[in-house]
């Protein structure tokens, strides 16, 4: 297997405070931040059953996308990811809005399709087969069962080296609960390495730890998707004055550094309560 593709095959993988602060985002030279940590949670985009290469050929996937009527829609952007066995994704397209969008020139094999919105977490579909010259109808349902605690993007590439810090704010919007705090690294020729660590803003009790769920990273070039990542979560809490590093980097291919070539990322979990009066 060549180093390209032993990227490519980890790039979708499975990871990620209450208080006050201000509410700057500062992106600048990282002065400190060890190695990133051994991933221990299992990908979300894990793939199936091995079927082979099979990104080219005669046949077409439907893509039914069902929303959560809790989800807000005006701010969603959804991409669809279809990916063949243990390849690299074959296609990665914008929704359309269409009730069925159909990606088509794919060849035989096993096939899933990832949908991240940004407003809420992502989902796989089921798998679905196609054979010979085939077209088949795939659902895949996006759902409100964790809501996105803040997110980030670059109208460009960050330069190597780079640092972001963004708040997490209760609903309100009037108290900052904590920090999302990204650093990017080259990782390979045109590819970048997001790091990600989550900050409690709370220094003192009482304070409910905010519970984690998902972070996901998203390059793209103008209006055109170019790469996804996504760590899953499970279990993961920050509590008082407390940090979390997310166990696995996030690595995908970025374009270089120029105008509207960006990078987003965006942090799911749920919020603690609103104090009792």
């Amino acid at each position: 297997m060549s180093c390209l593709k032993r990227w490519w095959s980890g790039l979708l993988v499975g990871a990620l405070g209450y208080g006050c602060g201000d509410s700057s985002t500062v992106v600048g030279p990282a002065r400190d931040g060890g190695p990133p940590q051994d991933a221990s949670q299992d990908s979300p985009l894990a793939a199936p059953p091995d079927a082979g290469t099979c990104a080219v050929g005669n046949s077409r996937l439907r893509v039914n996308v069902q929303l959560d009527p809790a989800l807000d829609r005006r701010r969603m952007d959804v991409w669809l990811v279809a990916r063949c066995g243990s390849d690299p994704p074959s296609r990665i397209v914008r929704w359309d809005r269409s009730p069925s969008q159909t990606l088509d020139g794919l060849g035989a094999g096993t096939w899933r399709v990832y949908a991240s919105a940004f407003v809420a977490p992502g989902a796989w579909s089921d798998a679905v087969t196609l054979e010979g010259v085939s077209t088949v109808t795939v659902p895949v349902a996006l759902r409100a069962d964790a809501r996105l605690l803040t997110a980030w993007r670059s109208d460009e590439t960050p330069d190597a080296g780079s640092r972001a810090r963004v708040p997490i704010r209760d609903p309100s919007e009037a108290v900052t609960l904590g920090w999302l705090e990204l650093t990017y690294t080259p990782a390979m020729e045109g590819f970048v390495r997001v790091e990600a660590l989550v900050r409690n803003a709370c220094t003192a009790e009482p304070c409910p730890p905010l519970a984690l769920h998902s972070v996901e990273a998203r390059s793209v070039d103008g209006e055109t998707p170019v790469d996804l990542a996504v760590v899953r979560l499970q279990d993961a809490f920050v509590g008082v004055g407390g940090s979390y590093t997310v166990p696995s980097p996030m690595v995908l291919r970025a374009p270089g550094p120029m105008p509207g070539r960006g990078l987003q990322v965006a942090l799911y979990g749920d919020l603690p309560p609103p104090p009792r009066p």
